[in-house]
C-alpha cells in the first residue's frame, strides 16, 4: 500500500483500484533464480519456465467496471506500465528456485538452457497484460558484453508465443574472419494438412547467420587478396538435424553448404568475384576444433574455389623501400609495379592460423595454394600447359633475395612445363632449355 495509507475502502472501485499500489519485488540470487518465494510478491510466469518481475515504479492499470461497446462485455484485463502506459519499462528475468526443465510433450521456444541464461538479466517490456484468458508480452533485451545470448525478443498473445527471437552467439566465418551471428526465429504458422478440415497454428523453428561485419581486410603477406566483403548479410534457413554445441558448415540441406557470395579487392585494388562456403566459429574460440573440420578429407572440394582465370594482383611489394634498386644495391632494370605479380587465378584456397594475439578475429586467413596462369608466359604454352598451382612467398622478408613471391606447390605433375625440345624455334638461342617453373 501506499505509505500514505494504512487502509481501503471496502468497495468495488477501491478493491480494483491498484494504481497507487507498490509492488512487492522477490528476491534473487547472483544467477537470477529466485531466494524464498512468496505468494505477496509481483512476480508473472510469462513465458513458460521464466519468471518476470518488474521495477519499483511499475504499476498494474485496468477498468474497475465493465467496459461495453456495441452490446459487446470487455475481457477483463490488467496492463503493467511505468507511468507512461506508451514508455517500454524495465523488467527482471528471473528463474525459480526449481527450475522448469524441457517439456516432452511439445517443442517450446527457449529451451531449459536458455532459460538459465536469460535468469538474471534486464530486459524491456513494452507490453504485459493479464487476463484469464493469459497473457500478452511484447519484451526485448540485447547484452552486447553478455556471452551465449546477446538478444532476446518474446511476443505472446493470449498465453501463446508468436514470435520469439534469439541470438544465441556471436562469433566468425571461418575461414574468412567476418563477425556473424548465429540467430534462431521461432514463429506460429498455420499449417493445414490436405487429410484435415482445419488448419493447425503451430510453432516453426528456424535458423539464420547474419553478417555483423561484412568487410574484413588482410594485411599479412600469405594472403592474395587484402579485402574480402560478404555480400549475403543473412542466409537462408539453416539445415541443422540436431543442437550444435561446437563449430559447423553452414549448410541450407544435408551435405549443401551455403554459398557466401563476395566482393574481394586485390592488392592493386582490382575487384574480385568468388563464392566460398565457410565454418560458423563462435565467441569460444575453438580454433583447432575448427581446423580440423575445416581440413577433413571429406570437404577438400569446399576448400578450393573457382575463380575462372579472373587478373589479380597476388602480392604486395613494400614501396616505401622501392628505390630503384635490388637486394645487393644494382639497378632494376625497370621499376617495380604492383601489376608485376598479376596472375589469372583459376581456383584459390584459403585456411585458418590461430591468432596468437589478442585481436579479433581469432584467427588470420591466408591462402593456402593457388591455380594460376603466368600472363607472361602466354605467348610460349597453350592455356592447358599454362597451369599450375602455387603457394604465396612473402616478398619482403629479409632472406628473400631473389624477391619470389611465389613457388609451386605439390608434385611435378601440377607444375607448370617448360619444355622447348620440340620448339627450339620459338626460344630464340642454340640450346632448347627444358625446366619446371618452381617459383615466380
Amino acid at each position: 500500500m501506499p505509505p500514505d495509507r494504512d487502509a481501503i475502502d471496502l468497495t468495488f472501485d477501491a478493491l480494483l483500484d491498484w494504481r497507487d499500489w507498490i509492488p512487492l519485488l522477490p528476491e534473487a540470487d547472483r544467477k537470477g533464480r529466485i531466494v524464498a518465494p512468496s505468494a505477496d510478491r509481483s512476480i508473472v510466469e510469462l513465458p513458460y519456465g521464466l519468471m518476470l518481475s518488474p521495477n519499483a515504479a511499475a504499476r498494474w492499470s485496468h477498468a474497475t467496471r465493465p467496459v461495453t461497446h456495441n452490446g459487446r462485455t470487455e475481457l477483463w484485463h490488467t496492463y503493467l506500465t511505468a507511468g507512461d502506459p506508451h514508455r517500454p519499462f524495465s523488467v527482471t528475468v528471473l528463474q525459480p528456485e526449481d527450475p522448469a526443465g524441457d517439456r516432452e510433450d511439445v517443442e517450446t521456444s527457449l529451451t531449459e538452457d536458455d532459460r538459465k541464461k536469460l535468469a538474471g538479466r534486464t530486459a524491456e517490456a513494452r507490453t504485459l497484460i493479464l487476463s484469464p484468458m493469459g497473457g500478452w508480452l511484447d519484451v526485448r533485451g540485447k547484452w552486447y558484453a553478455e556471452p551465449y545470448i546477446t538478444r532476446w525478443q518474446h511476443k505472446i498473445t493470449a498465453g501463446q508465443d508468436q514470435r520469439v527471437v534469439i541470438q544465441r552467439e556471436d562469433g566468425f566465418l571461418y575461414p574468412f574472419g567476418q563477425r556473424a551471428a548465429l540467430i534462431e526465429v521461432t514463429e506460429r504458422k498455420l499449417w493445414h494438412p490436405p487429410e484435415e478440415a482445419q488448419p493447425y497454428a503451430l510453432l516453426r523453428k528456424r535458423s539464420f547467420i547474419v553478417i555483423k561485419k561484412p568487410d574484413m581486410e588482410y594485411q599479412h603477406g600469405l594472403m592474395a587478396l587484402q579485402q574480402m566483403t560478404v555480400q549475403d548479410l543473412v542466409t537462408p534457413p539453416l539445415y541443422k538435424p540436431e543442437p550444435v554445441s561446437g563449430p559447423f558448415w553452414i549448410e541450407t540441406d544435408e551435405n549443401t553448404p551455403f554459398l557466401f557470395r563476395f566482393r574481394a579487392l586485390d592488392w592493386a585494388g582490382h575487384r574480385i568475384w568468388l563464392e566460398a562456403p565457410a565454418i560458423f566459429v563462435t565467441d569460444e574460440y575453438k580454433i583447432l576444433e575448427t581446423q580440423d573440420l575445416y581440413e577433413e578429407k571429406k570437404y577438400e572440394t569446399r576448400r578450393i574455389h573457382p575463380l575462372r582465370g579472373q587478373p589479380a594482383v597476388v602480392a604486395k611489394f613494400k614501396p616505401e623501400k622501392d628505390d630503384g634498386k635490388d637486394r645487393w644495391g644494382e639497378p632494376l632494370s625497370k621499376k617495380r609495379s604492383q601489376g608485376d605479380t598479376m596472375l589469372h587465378v583459376l581456383h584459390i584456397e584459403f585456411f585458418g592460423v590461430p591468432n596468437r594475439v589478442n585481436e579479433e578475429p581469432p584467427f588470420f586467413c591466408r591462402t593456402a595454394r593457388m591455380e594460376i596462369r603466368v600472363p607472361s608466359l602466354e605467348q610460349y604454352l597453350n592455356d592447358e600447359q599454362n597451369k599450375g598451382w602455387f603457394e604465396l612467398v612473402d616478398p619482403d622478408t629479409a632472406d628473400n633475395f631473389g624477391e619470389i613471391f611465389a613457388r609451386a606447390h605439390g608434385p611435378a605433375k601440377e607444375r607448370i612445363p617448360m619444355y622447348f625440345d620440340e620448339q627450339s624455334d620459338r626460344c630464340g638461342g642454340v640450346a632448347a632449355p627444358s625446366f619446371d617453373v618452381d617459383g615466380l
